[in-house]
């Protein structure tokens, strides 16, 4: 059951090509302001990753209509997820865990903590625009969330003013979704704890990606908040609070994952940062609940006819028109549009139509494209899933529409095509900024994971409503540095 009538329009008509010929004649301006900017990132910590073709100079133009449209389908889909564990486990998270494999260990972070935390208050779903039609392919709940520095990318090019002009004229600016993020961290600082946040992950992941950290760090400090990026390694638990070099912590942003918990011998070394989180010695904004709810699985039994029907109908219908066909790999039998298959067999022969993922993973691990294998080694990829002690899922195979982009490439613009898809942020369930990610053939990468070598591009959307007030939160300048000091 699908939405009635088609969906809004996406992408803005005729911004690339205005942009792309702006940016043809303001080329050189285009490079120091990136140069500049750069510089100037640097000098405040924050080091950009992306470089060369992995660095588009095109924004992504959307329509305020479609961000509206997305919103609602993104908080049915949420809700559907959340009528799921109602449904099928009676709202019980213990047997949600068991069915989920969660180990001992993950399992004891459930509940952890005296507040409730919304296990969808943060996220990006990931997102294919195709011919129409939107596919959201993965939920991506979790605090640990990247591409956040797509808003920052989008400041710095509308610091050329032939580009501010055309976006001006489009009626568009940046939404930076690490503003609304940000936003939100402060807001949960209370007067009964330190106004110091630490944005915290493991060592090995802050050696690898500290501009990010840097970056909230320096949008809660322009809030009058204080904040430090710090490794995990480097928290002090005492009996009267969590300490960074004697000063007490408030909130603890947690960025980092909880794969390495899963060993029992690492959650002992970091049950005392656990207790004091549990009996409220530190804030920690981001709890575990998630766990329980974005497995990829969950879009294959909202997917599926026999867990879809019993949900309202709303549901059903904001679910149809978003999340592609996706099935958790088993032997039965099962719908395709109007058609009841085996759903093996189906799988064999439709290897060009279909992708194999494990439920868990991420960065596109283990990730398997139908067309991008023979028929031999797709049947013994299914035949592996099958066997698997976790859960695999098949889902549609959807490929976005190549993008035009240009690219600073060995000091000059280029055009060049790109595969693309989204990253559409959501805060408090509510949309909140988007980041393009592409690649292209000259990268010989065909997944656009930024740890495969894919690239980031920032977002501009409608900078007023109708009302005339701003139709979107988070849009306050971010650095004052980028892309001049002057």
């Amino acid at each position: 059951m699908r939405d009635k009538g088609p969906q809004p329009a996406a992408l803005v008509p005729e911004f690339s090509d205005d942009w792309h010929h702006a940016l043809r004649r303001c080329g050189r301006e285009v490079r120091d302001v990136v140069t500049r900017a750069d510089a100037e990132l640097r000098a405040d910590g924050i080091e950009l990753p992306h470089r060369g073709d992995s660095l588009p100079l095109t924004p992504a133009a959307v329509s305020g209509k479609w961000a509206r449209w997305f919103d609602v389908r993104c908080q049915s889909v949420f809700r559907g997820i959340e009528l799921l564990v109602a449904n099928l486990f009676g709202g019980d998270t213990r047997r949600v865990a068991d069915f989920l494999r969660l180990t001992h260990s993950e399992q004891a972070l459930l509940g952890l903590g005296p507040q409730r935390v919304d296990w969808a208050i943060v996220a990006r779903p990931d997102v294919i625009i195709a011919d129409g039609r939107t596919c959201m392919i993965e939920t991506n709940v979790t605090t640990s969330v990247g591409l956040l520095e797509s808003g920052l990318l989008a400041r710095i090019l509308l610091g050329v003013p032939a580009l501010a002009e055309v976006a001006d004229r489009f009626g568009l600016c940046p939404l930076d979704p690490a503003e609304a993020l940000t936003e939100t961290v402060a807001a949960s600082i209370t007067e009964k704890m330190p106004a110091f946040v630490v944005v915290t992950d493991w060592r090995r992941e802050m050696d690898d990606n500290v501009y990010l950290y840097r970056y909230l760090c320096r949008l809660l400090e322009r809030r009058g908040v204080r904040a430090e990026p710090a490794p995990v390694e480097d928290l002090d638990v005492r009996p009267d609070g969590v300490y960074l070099d004697n000063r007490r912590i408030g909130v603890l942003y947690r960025y980092f994952t909880t794969i390495a918990l899963r060993d029992p011998s690492t959650y002992s070394r970091y049950a005392p940062l656990l207790d004091a989180v549990n009996d409220g010695r530190v804030r920690l904004f981001g709890g575990f609940e998630h766990k329980l709810y974005t497995p990829k699985l969950f879009l294959a039994l909202l997917s599926d006819e026999v867990h879809a029907d019993p949900l309202p109908a709303t549901v059903r219908q904001h679910v149809a028109s978003i999340v592609p066909w996706t099935r958790i790999v088993a032997e039965r039998w099962t719908s395709w549009g109007e058609r009841r298959v085996d759903l093996m067999d189906f799988a064999s022969r439709n290897r060009e139509a279909l992708v194999l993922k494990p439920d868990l993973g991420f960065g596109g691990d283990r990730v398997c494209v139908g067309a991008h294998n023979d028929q031999g080694t797709w049947d013994r990829l299914l035949s592996t899933a099958l066997a698997a002690e976790e859960n695999w899922l098949l889902q549609e195979y959807v490929d976005g529409v190549p993008a035009e982009l240009a690219f600073i490439i060995d000091g000059e613009i280029q055009l060049r095509s790109a595969r693309v898809d989204y990253g559409v942020f959501t805060v408090c369930r509510r949309f909140a900024g988007m980041a393009r990610r592409n690649t292209t053939a000259q990268s010989g990468q065909t997944l656009t994971n930024l740890s495969r070598g894919g690239g980031l591009g920032p977002t501009l959307l409608p900078a007023r409503s109708r009302s005339g007030r701003s139709a979107f939160a988070g849009s306050a300048p971010i650095i004052p540095a980028v892309p001049g000091r002057g």
